[in-house]
């Protein structure tokens, strides 16, 4: 998570430097002056500084900080495993709610001690679960006699109330009210939806028992199970229709509270549900689960766990098609970030497009159904005479990012209406405005939503039912779907900044911070400058793609003096300390200490770095960050979380004066730059022994078109980790595909790869390192070679005889065909005068491989985390 290898990288610009001032050109040896190149890459014009520190030292902190990450992996992988004993799935029966004529799905929900049983809408749209509810103190005036079927929290002994003065309340609680009388009151909330029905009432946790899955894969009702701490809405008034016909709503949707969020993170990380036909019978159920739902095999797309779009999944559309032909749909109605997107929405019937996307599908359907007699079906616009030989329906195809494809039966989208009447069933939306894919279309298809990797995977899975007659007409239906996409669409503009997009992205769409290697320090780090506080202090910060913490050396807060450049936060008038009771410091603050006196005793934090004595300790709270905008403007980052940081160990910070998070956490600086700037941030890492004035960048914001990498694969990112995570698909040495067992680059089996601009020389665990070092070594062969610890392959170059053939070129292929082809000196690289080594570590196997910085430079990386994407080119780093 952080800078776990700082001095690695210090060693190899030492050997580097001085190979170069001795060797007098290091690239020389790669490409002979004599020998043009029919395709030249711009290379930057760079002095390599002396190294200040051996290229054995940078090795030596790189397996350190490769012991940590491995540490650290495995540490919340065992706690996750820990937190999932006793079974790896469960599962609830899913109805269709024709039947009691609604256009919803019914799941059985059991919660309390001793356990209630309640009847629940499953709705993705929603982030908190609720029960109809009685004798809560919050019951108004006004509030309706309570049906038979209610929760009595004064009869279960699982039952906590939440007080409204906390993280939990304030933060998290949709629709919460802001009268608290006293921290401890509880936490009353006002939630409104579609067509104007409410639920009030006061939050609290309660324990929901569940049936644990059999060997067969369904429920088992003789093993069962607590979820602890599932947050529960107690509804003592409720109003309009959406309620009648159950005890409340199971929250599905992308929130901290939802249950789905509970309940995947203790199973696997993921939840899938299979919608039966829309007018099934009642007693056609079938299933809600939680765990994995099948093979890895199945199509899938990203998943968008956008916080604009929360508690939505957003899923990207690349083109929708009619009877296999495209239709011509702008992109802009795809796009969450121009006021578009799409939505998979379980509490929607009907599919809702945009007004763009709604033409182009009802034209083309309509062109192919015109030799039937038209009748007039409000509020659809195309009905038909279905009793007079029907043509067949065209096939619709909804085409994914990642080559996922929906293909509906002709059912869900051309639907019967009424005896002998069929209407394209889709609705037109407002444009600007979100697109939803709606229940009837994801009918009879398994969709599993995984958290944890961010993946939307589906399969048909048609099921054999007789559909029983319609309990409300499908002109309702439509209503009550235009009224919820209502809701849906001013519950996205009411986010912070309107129109989705965050407050702070006005200014600018994008913005650039300069960053340089660290070699001039005798460091193998990326620095760059910060401003912090108000007034702004500068800081010279090592960007990190493996911490979740940004933090600065600081005074003031606790602990020993800092010498030298401190943040003092006493002199900043937008320091906020970070309560230890709050939410933000027990979940997401890393390595935070359980020692909180009082609930508002600031949050400490302990953090480790490496296997070592590498830390920082200090107490976190949140600031303002001042970046630079083009013309000469600035802007400032309101709420960033920051570590003050009191007392410091080990070599790793002589340098700098902290750290600024780029790692996939909640609260890293990343997020928090992204979040402002378009969901992506990218940086270009200039020659790692580049001297002390040439800068590459780290920058927020999407690129421009003509910068932007072509090269892309998915992003693998696990909620409880900050790592960047890549598939590897092959390594090619010479143009030959390595050996290398598969469960090396499989992270479900212990092994995987992640990107760290932290590690300097790549490790990679030990069958992936064994092979390739033997690739290379064997093409090196007639190489005089020499020893050099820690590295195991090193050469006499000044030895080399003439006409010794080349350093082979070694290629990684990523998944989506992206392939990574660094120059070789990010791979045999100068470690003195005369002499080159193989510089890759050999890591252990069970174990991740890591990406380091030296082979990841002269390269532009994008990390779209809007799209769960990583995008790549050769670049040489200028603007």
């Amino acid at each position: 998570m952080a800078v776990r290898g700082h001095l690695l990288s210090l060693l190899v610009l030492l050997a580097l430097a001085a190979a170069a001032v001795a060797g007098g050109g290091r690239h020389s040896h790669h490409r002979p002056r004599g020998k043009p190149s029919a395709r030249p890459r711009p290379r930057l014009e760079l002095v390599p500084a002396a190294p200040g520190a051996s290229l054995s030292d940078r090795a030596r902190d790189d397996r350190h900080r490769h012991a940590y990450i491995r540490s650290t992996l495995a540490s919340r992988r065992s706690h996750r495993r820990a937190a999932e004993v006793g079974a790896s799935a469960f599962a609830m029966p899913l109805s269709s709610g024709a039947y009691t004529g609604t256009g919803q799905y019914f799941v059985r929900f059991r919660v309390g001690t001793p356990a209630q049983p309640f009847v629940l809408v499953a709705d993705t749209g929603s982030d908190l679960t609720w029960v109809k509810c009685r004798g809560e103190r919050a019951s108004p005036a006004d509030a309706q006699p309570a049906p038979a079927r209610v929760f009595r929290p004064a009869d279960s002994k699982s039952w906590a109330p939440i007080a409204c003065s906390s993280d939990t309340c304030t933060s998290y609680v949709p629709f919460s009210l802001a009268n608290c009388s006293s921290p401890a009151s509880p936490c009353a909330y006002d939630y409104r939806y579609k067509d104007g029905s409410a639920a009030r009432g006061v939050v609290g946790t309660d324990s929901a028992t569940i049936a644990l899955s059999s060997s067969s894969g369904g429920a088992d009702s003789s093993r069962r199970a607590k979820l602890q701490g599932v947050v529960l809405g107690c509804t003592a008034s409720y109003d309009g229709q959406s309620f009648q016909s159950s005890d409340g709503v199971l929250s599905l949707g992308n929130s901290n509270i939802s249950f789905a969020s509970r309940a995947a993170a203790r199973f696997g990380g993921r939840f899938s549900y299979c919608l039966v036909d829309h007018l099934a019978p009642r007693n056609a159920t079938s299933f809600l689960a939680f765990g994995p739902a099948g093979p890895d095999g199945a199509e899938q797309t990203p998943l968008l766990l956008d916080r604009r779009m929360s508690p939505f999944y957003a899923v990207t559309v690349d083109a929708v098609y009619v009877a296999g032909e495209a239709l011509d749909i702008p992109a802009d109605v795809w796009d969450v970030d121009k006021n578009g997107g799409a939505i998979l929405d379980s509490g929607t019937s009907l599919t809702i497009l945009g007004t763009p996307a709604y033409r182009a599908v009802v034209a083309a359907l309509n062109k192919r159904l015109a030799g039937l007699p038209r009748v007039a079906m409000d509020p659809f616009e195309y009905c038909y005479n279905w009793t007079a030989g029907a043509p067949e329906v065209p096939a619709l195809e909804v085409h994914f990012a990642g080559s996922a494809r929906l293909e509906p039966p002709a059912k869900s989208y051309v639907i019967d209406a009424a005896p002998g009447v069929k209407c394209i069933g889709v609705q037109e939306g407002a444009w600007p405005g979100v697109s939803v894919i709606g229940n009837i279309l994801q009918q009879e298809h398994l969709w599993e939503f995984d958290l944890r990797d961010r993946w939307l995977r589906g399969e048909s899975a048609k099921l054999k039912l007789v559909p029983a007659a319609p309990g409300a007409s499908m002109a309702e239906r439509a209503r009550d779907d235009r009224l919820r996409h209502a809701y849906i669409s001013s519950k996205l503009r009411s986010r912070p900044g309107g129109s989705r997009r965050i407050t702070a992205e006005a200014p600018a769409s994008a913005v650039s911070l300069p960053m340089s290697s660290g070699a001039y320090t005798g460091t193998g780090q990326y620095f760059v400058k910060l401003l912090v506080g108000t007034p702004a202090q500068e800081f010279t910060l090592v960007a990190d793609t493996g911490s979740d913490l940004t933090w600065v050396k600081c005074q003031g807060a606790g602990g020993a003096s800092s010498p030298g450049r401190v943040f003092r936060p006493a002199n900043s008038k937008s320091w906020k300390p970070v309560p230890c009771s709050s939410d933000t410091c027990k979940l997401d603050v890393p390595f935070s200490l359980a020692n909180c006196s009082s609930s508002a005793s600031p949050c400490f934090y302990d953090y480790r770095y490496k296997e070592g004595s590498a830390g920082a300790r200090g107490v976190a709270g949140t600031e303002s960050a001042t970046v630079a905008l083009p013309g000469g403007k600035v802007a400032k980052l309101q709420g960033v979380v920051l570590g003050c940081s009191s007392t410091h160990d080990g070599q790793s910070f002589r340098s700098a004066d902290g750290v600024l998070s780029l790692g996939n956490s909640k609260i890293s600086f990343a997020a928090s730059g992204a979040g402002r700037f378009g969901g992506s941030f990218s940086y270009c890492l200039v020659d790692h022994l580049a001297k002390r004035d040439a800068a590459g960048y780290l920058h927020f914001g999407p690129l421009p078109v003509a910068q932007r990498p072509k090269a892309q694969t998915p992003m693998l990112l696990d909620a409880q980790m900050p790592f960047y995570g890549v598939k590897v698909d092959a390594i090619h040495v010479a143009g030959k595909a390595l050996d290398i067992p598969a469960e090396v680059w499989d992270a479900k089996k212990n092994g995987g790869a992640i990107l760290d601009s932290g590690t300097t020389l790549t490790v990679l665990a030990a069958p992936a390192y064994k092979a390739v070092v033997a690739a290379l070594s064997k093409h090196l062969a007639g190489v005089p070679t020499v020893a050099f610890p820690p590295f195991e392959h090193c050469y006499n170059w000044t030895a080399r005889r003439p006409g010794a053939p080349d350093i082979p070129k070694l290629a990684v292929q990523f998944a989506g065909s992206a392939r990574l082809e660094p120059p070789a000196k990010s791979y045999v690289i100068d470690v003195k005068p005369g002499v080159k080594c193989i510089g890759v570590q050999e890591g252990e196997w069970p174990g991740v491989s890591v990406i380091g910085n030296i082979l990841q430079q002269e390269h532009l990386w994008e990390f779209d985390l809007k799209n769960m994407l990583v995008r790549f080119k050769q670049s040489t780093c200028t603007r």
